[in-house]
């Protein structure tokens, strides 16, 4: 089997956009902090960033935050993924459409204290059900892509 440095390429860049999508997620957290005014910091485990804090009181504010931060994120993701699939870069394509799943899915993960008192496994249950399915019309929508997954 003979691998072509494209085939290399793309592989690294999957990898590389795959890390870079933990900083998305936090970075868009990050300035959807900033866009509604709020002062957030970014704390950091080893290379990846953990999370973000705030401290406020502006209740409504606070609502603004998640729907800014998952549209970032879904944006950047999404730009990643048009980008890689226009270039040809199938397996970085793959890469950018999960990440695009999962920061889509996250709006329910955010808003878990809106839904009501279920058991943490439903809801575990609930999120990986939406971003699978995300993916799944992310793969029937773009032909190449359903030939790596199935």
């Amino acid at each position: 089997m003979k691998v072509s440095r494209r085939g290399v390429a793309d592989l690294l860049l999957s990898l590389l956009f795959l890390y870079a999508s933990f900083w998305i997620y936090e970075l868009s957290n990050y300035a959807a902090f900033s866009i509604v005014g709020l002062s957030a910091t970014i704390s950091l485990a080893g290379a990846l960033p953990s999370g973000v804090a705030s401290v406020s009181s502006a209740g409504q504010q606070l609502m603004l935050v998640k729907p800014i931060q998952v549209g970032l994120s879904c944006g950047a993701a999404g730009s990643i993924y048009y980008v890689a699939r226009r270039s040809g870069a199938t397996i970085s394509s793959l890469a950018a459409a999960v990440s695009l799943s999962v920061f889509a899915a996250s709006f329910y993960w955010e808003f878990l204290s809106l839904v009501g008192p279920l058991p943490l496994a439903l809801h575990e249950g609930v999120y990986a059900l939406l971003t699978l399915g995300g993916l799944a019309v992310m793969l029937r929508a773009d032909p190449r892509l359903k030939g790596l997954v199935w």
